[in-house]
This record gives structure tokens, sequence and C-alpha cells, in this order.
């Protein structure tokens, strides 16, 4: 008789445990469009090539037990349709992830990389958003988030105003890119074999590189100012901007 209970405790545990790693991950279709990050605090992006976006969450948050048979909604009118605090939303040309709950959990997406990123960020508790082996577009505008990026070859438009922006990029598209930070670092590593035709700026701070940059020349002199200057590696091709106005630059080989 014991051993048939513990049988049947165990069992309801592993359909309880089941249950609740499944209440933990939402997923849709979605191979075109743009998907939209909105005020998402804590967040790992990861490309794919399929055609599903899922979202898991790492660290979900642990609502009172007062809620429980609740859904949590945000003071924009949002309400949690995932089951641990973010709504998902269909736009006209994608859809979005809101962050419902104040703090939040941890997140990790699967996104196929044919697919455009699109995040943002205003409030002062947003975490780095790490974005790994995408190759479509990315856009990105924060206040204080960070951008870690690993093995990138898609185009780049990110902007942060407290954030750093670092990471390693592979063979890069040949649409335009730029990178901001106003009170952060910008460290960026590059294939040493990249063509590209740069743009460095640092207004109060550094610029360090490995390259060997070939500097532009007007009148036949060589375009260089104390922290702001153009000039190419490898002959130049894809424009690359790279920005830290009060902070440091260092672009690397690797």
């Amino acid at each position: 008789m014991k051993t048939l209970m513990k049988t049947l405790l165990l069992t309801l545990l592993g359909v309880f445990s089941a249950s609740l790693l499944i209440a933990q991950e939402y997923k849709f279709n979605m191979r075109e469009g743009t998907l939209r990050f909105v005020e998402v605090n804590k967040v790992t992006i990861n490309g794919t090539s399929g055609s599903e976006v899922i979202i898991k969450a790492k660290s979900p948050k642990n609502f009172p037990e007062r809620a429980q048979g609740l859904r949590p909604i945000s003071g924009s009118g949002k309400v949690d349709n995932t089951g641990f605090g973010y709504a998902v939303e269909e736009n006209e040309d994608g859809r979005s992830i809101y962050q419902v709950t104040r703090n939040g959990g941890h997140i990790t997406v699967s996104v196929p990389s044919t697919v455009k990123l699109h995040i943002t960020h205003s409030g002062n508790q947003g975490g780095t958003v790490e974005i790994t082996d995408f190759s479509g577009e990315i856009e990105a505008d924060t206040r204080y988030s960070g951008l870690k990026l690993n093995n990138i070859t898609g185009p780049i438009l990110a902007n942060t105003i407290y954030g750093k922006i670092e990471g390693s990029l592979g063979t890069i598209s040949n649409k335009d890119m730029s990178i901001v930070s106003v009170y952060g670092l910008v460290d960026i590593a590059l294939p040493a074999s990249t063509k590209a035709d740069l743009k460095l700026k640092s207004s109060y701070g550094d610029i360090f590189t490995d390259f060997d940059i070939e500097f532009d020349e007007v009148n036949g002199m060589k375009s260089v100012r104390n922290r702001d200057f153009t000039g190419k590696i490898n002959g130049g091709g894809t424009k690359l901007y790279l920005e830290a106005k009060y902070g440091n630059v260092y672009l690397r080989s690797k």
C-alpha cells in the first residue's frame, strides 16, 4: 500500500512539474516581418533557421499566492497571455513582446534569422540584451540596457544612452551599420579580412584598434582629428560607424 501511494505521489508530481514546464514556454510561427521587444528587462535572443519564435522563461516571475487564477496586467493595458508575465500581440508588420509585470523574469527567445529585430527600452531596470547567431536586421534603441552581440552577420543600427555595446561580428552584410553609446563603451571585434569604410568617433574618450587603417585624404593630407576620423580597412566596403561620446571605442580583429 505504501509503495502504491508513493508511486501515485511521484506520478502526480511528475505531471505537475511537466505542466509547469509547458506553462513556461510560448511559441508561434513567424518567418518574416518585425519582432518587437518592448520594455523587456532581461532577454537572450538566439537566431535559428526554423520558422517558429519560441519564448522560454529562464527564471520565471513568482506570482503571489493570492494571484492564483488571475492574470497580471500592465499600466498600458497589456495582459499576460503567455503564463509567465509577458504579452504577445500581432501588429501590421509582425508581432510585439511586452513585459507585463514590473520586474519580470529572464526569457530566452529563439528567432528565425529571416525576421527583423526591433528592441526598445526606456526604463532604468533594463539588463544587457544578448543576441547570438543572428543574420537578420537588428535595430535597438535603449536608455540603460546594453547590448552583447555574438556572431552577428546582419545589419545593425544600435543606440544606447547609458549602456555599453560589445560583441563579435561575423562576415558582415553590405548594408550600412551604426553602433553608438553616449556614456558607455563600444567594443566590436571583426574578422581580420573584413572590408569596410570606417567612421570612428569619441568626443571625450579614446579610440583603440589593431587594424591597419587607410585614412581618408583631403587635398593630399590624411583626414584625422584627435577623436574623430574616417578610413578604410582592406580596401573599403560596408559603411561602419562606431561612436562612444563619453566612453572609449575599441575595434579589434579576430
